[in-house]
C-alpha cells in the first residue's frame, strides 16, 4: 500500500505543476494590474481626475497589493515544495522573485494607504 507507481508520481507532478503554473501566472497578473493602476493613477494626477476617481484608483490598488501578497506566500510555500519534489535549482529563483515581489506588494499597499489617509484630509 506505501509503494507507488509510476503513474501516479506522474499524476502527482502534473497536479503540482498545474497549481504552480496557476499560482505563478497569477501573481504575474496582479502585479500588472498594480503597475497599470498606479501608472493611471498618476496619469490622473497630471491629467486632473475627479477626486472620487483617484481614490477609487487607490482602493483598487490596495486591494490589489493585498491579494499579490496572498498569492506571494502561496508562490513561496509552493516553491519551496515544488524544490522538494523535483530538486530543481530554478524554485530557488522562483523562490527569491516571489520574495521581491511580496516586498514590492507591502510597499505599494503602505504607499496607496498612506496616500489614500492623506489626500482624505487630516
Amino acid at each position: 500500500m506505501g509503494k507507488k507507481t509510476q503513474a501516479q508520481k506522474q499524476q502527482r507532478k502534473k497536479r503540482t505543476l498545474l497549481l504552480y503554473s496557476l499560482i505563478t501566472r497569477s501573481i504575474l497578473f496582479i502585479f500588472l494590474l498594480v503597475l497599470t493602476v498606479f501608472i493611471l493613477y498618476l496619469t490622473g494626477n497630471f491629467r486632473s481626475f475627479l477626486d472620487s476617481t483617484q481614490r477609487y484608483l487607490l482602493k483598487v490598488c490596495s486591494v490589489s497589493c493585498v491579494m499579490q501578497g496572498i498569492l506571494c506566500i502561496f508562490g513561496l510555500v509552493l516553491s519551496i515544495m515544488m524544490f522538494a519534489v523535483t530538486l530543481n535549482a530554478k524554485y530557488w529563483l522562483h523562490f527569491f522573485i516571489d520574495l521581491i515581489l511580496l516586498a514590492l506588494a507591502v510597499a505599494g499597499f503602505v504607499l496607496m494607504y498612506a496616500v489614500a489617509f492623506v489626500s482624505s484630509g487630516i
